[in-house]
């Protein structure tokens, strides 16, 4: 009976429930889309997904719902039943916060298009059949089109941050040169007088639409100095946006951005920096923001909220309500309401964005209001358009508390692991699910979070500025893995074998191992002994989770070696009945490997445990002296990855709350030391 309840049930009420289903994940997307700009949550990550999958499929079934269902009485009044079909339109131009999930997404903008041509002919199908008895097709008309526009946006958004659109826009200028025929003529009644080449004439600069003239004091105020440091990113993103395609730098670009950074104390300004301008790039990729902030994109985002709230009012004195059901009735106000409050936060959110503050900023409107322009304001030496950019990057500020990402590394363990893989394994049936599953995805919970990396942040700045001080250290500094800094040291005949002797995998499990031991060998904690820790996690976290990151210096052994060791360690506790992590790391610095395990044991394994036992053996004879080695090696291992790493899988990092790995990237070519100048040194 409950079976035959449902089904009537369902028949009667589905369409209803797919429309708000509809305009709920709408409110969502618009609510938190954002976030992921900002969170490593792996769970927001999981439920923006899935409603960003679900909007498009739920928006599209319900209007199969209509279609199918307006000869039959029971759904619902036809005239009704058009004007839902215009709001689903509506949803799926998606709201203004995200356009594309992933990068891979933009790359289906033609697929959107034939999308929006066949819902749109259905929408209107739909809506023609109602005529000539329908009384609301004047709200209904003004929310189709409303709808096509919002589609519109999202599809010429995605056209435009899919990756062979954006090479192009990157791509300067075409410059033919001189007029070769008048060239020739020139030389041939002179002969003294050179061809002058175009790149040799000197061009006046607008600095003010600069960051090379530009200072990053801390005298200024905080509210002075946000803008100041967004100002700078965004002029800094313009010449450096060509990274995300793989171009090589325009050499003057290149010394003009080395010398600006070099003249940076602080590597918080420096970070903040390369975060508002990684933002700008996030934004431009996955948002309206490209298709918004022009002058034609605002005009018609006034023309779209105009004509929600027309339809709003011509709906409720134009409905027979004696013809409707209460709750279709109660529906329509719903939709309605529901579109202009998504169009109230998307404004809200729009008015505090980095892409409007630079736009007033820029007074890219002053040739619609020539008055107010260059009007001075209420603060003195200061236009109304600073002034206005200003006070509401203050306030955005207050509200983000200034983050554009998520300020964090994730750090995983390989000793942690092995305990708990071992104390889970006895559990009943364990050894069957584990087999079926991959364990790097099963224990995705065994990561943390390490939040404060103020002095790691510091130590990769000065690192990275020391070697670009020297031009011919710079072209050699993303080459090197971690043998440069011991090569500094008294001790690089001793550790060398750690490096020179294993692949860029293998040297970073060795160094994991061996700094994770070391790290527990005293209660003596000092900043060195920290920022080792933290990176040592987290480019075992980078190798473990996301070797995509690392790909490109892996090799294809990598995998091997790292099964080989956890079962080994695994194997070596479980012997000792170690099940505590101090005590573990305690039981292997105590074994004093007298021979290397591959004379002993042969080339069959490829584990690198007790190579990691020898290495931290060596390490702590160098007394409390070792930190400052082990950091130096960490910066290195950590920055030959990021240089070798492809732009576009850094790109893509940005959704999912950003990588200190894409930081040092940037980082390493603002300072000239990245591979596409070290590409282009060679090529000269």
């Amino acid at each position: 009976m409950w079976v035959e309840n449902f089904k009537n049930f369902w028949y009667s009420w589905n369409i209803h429930i797919f429309i708000l289903l509809s305009l709920f994940s709408q409110i969502i997307l618009v609510l938190f889309a954002s976030f992921r700009q900002r969170s490593r949550n792996i769970i927001l990550g999981l439920f923006l997904w899935s409603i960003y999958l679900m909007a498009d499929w739920i928006a599209i079934y319900a209007i199969g719902l209509i279609s199918n269902g307006q000869s039959d009485p029971s759904k619902g009044n036809k005239n009704i039943l058009a004007f839902w079909v215009s709001f689903l339109l509506l949803h799926l131009g998606g709201p203004d916060s995200i356009t594309s999930f992933s990068l891979e997404d933009n790359q289906l903008w033609i697929r959107h298009l034939f999308r929006l041509i066949a819902k749109l002919f259905a929408a209107a199908y739909i809506l023609f059949q109602t005529f000539p008895n329908n009384n609301i097709w004047f709200p209904t008309i003004l929310v189709l089109l409303v709808g096509a526009i919002k589609y519109a946006e999202r599809l010429t958004a995605m056209y435009l941050a899919n990756l062979k659109r954006f090479e192009s826009t990157t791509l300067p200028k075409p410059n033919p040169g001189h007029d070769y025929e008048e060239s020739v003529a020139k030389y041939s009644q002179t002969r003294s007088v050179k061809v002058v080449e175009q790149t040799q004439i000197t061009v006046v600069e607008n600095l003010e639409h600069s960051y090379k003239d530009r200072s990053l004091d801390d005298s200024k105020k905080p509210e002075d100095m946000d803008m100041e440091i967004l100002i700078t990113a965004y002029f800094l993103f313009q010449d450096f946006k060509g990274l995300l395609v793989g171009f090589i730098l325009n050499p003057s670009d290149q010394k003009s951005s080395r010398n600006f950074f070099l003249h940076i104390s602080s590597a918080d300004v420096s970070f903040r920096l390369m975060e508002y301008e990684l933002s700008l790039m996030y934004q431009l990729l996955h948002t309206k923001v490209s298709v918004v902030f022009t002058g034609i994109g605002l005009l018609v985002r006034f023309i779209s909220v105009c004509c929600m709230i027309v339809a709003f009012i011509s709906y409720h004195y134009l409905v027979d309500k004696n013809r409707l059901e209460n709750s279709e009735l109660i529906l329509g106000y719903v939709l309605v309401s529901g579109a202009i409050f998504v169009d109230i936060i998307s404004g809200i959110k729009l008015c505090f964005s980095d892409w409007l503050l630079m736009y007033i900023y820029l007074k890219s409107w002053k040739k619609y209001i020539p008055v107010l322009a260059d009007r001075m304001s209420p603060e003195p030496h200061k236009s109304w358009s600073a002034y206005l950019s200003n006070k509401m990057n203050s306030i955005r500020d207050r509200i983000l508390q200034g983050r554009r990402w998520s300020r964090s590394v994730s750090q995983y363990n390989m000793i942690t692991l092995c305990l708990k893989l071992n104390r889970l394994e006895k559990w009943p049936f364990s050894d069957r699910v584990i087999s079926k599953l991959d364990k790097d995805h099963i224990f995705w919970y065994f990561t943390s979070v390490e939040k404060k990396i103020e002095e790691l942040q510091c130590l990769i700045f000065r690192e990275l500025k020391e070697k670009s001080l020297d031009p011919s250290d710079a072209m050699k500094a993303c080459s090197h893995r971690g043998d440069w800094a011991l090569l500094r040291s008294k001790s690089y005949v001793k550790l060398q074998w750690s490096i020179n002797e294993f692949h860029h995998a293998e040297s970073l499990i060795l160094w994991h191992l061996a700094t994770e031991l070391c790290y527990q060998d005293n209660d003596h904690t000092d900043t060195g002994k920290i920022i080792c820790k933290n990176i040592s996690d987290y480019m075992f976290y980078l190798l473990v989770k996301k070797p995509e990151l690392l790909a490109p210096v892996l090799g294809n052994m990598w995998q091997i070696v790292f099964q080989d060791t956890l079962e080994e360690a695994k194997r070596f506790f479980s012997k000792h009945f170690v099940k505590d992590h101090q005590k573990a790391c305690k039981k292997l610095s105590n074994v004093k490997p007298k021979y290397r395990p591959a004379e002993v044991k042969g080339n069959s394994s490829k584990s690198v445990l007790f190579d990691a036992c020898r290495l931290a053996n060596q390490l702590q004879s160098l007394g409390e002296n070792r930190w400052d080695l082990m950091s130096r090696v960490w910066v290195e291992l950590l920055c030959y990855s990021a240089s070798n790493c492809q732009a576009i899988v850094h790109a893509q990092q940005l959704r999912q709350g950003g990588e200190l790995l894409t930081f040092t990237w940037l980082l390493m070519n603002h300072l000239g030391v990245g591979s596409q100048f070290h590409e282009q040194q060679i090529k000269k």
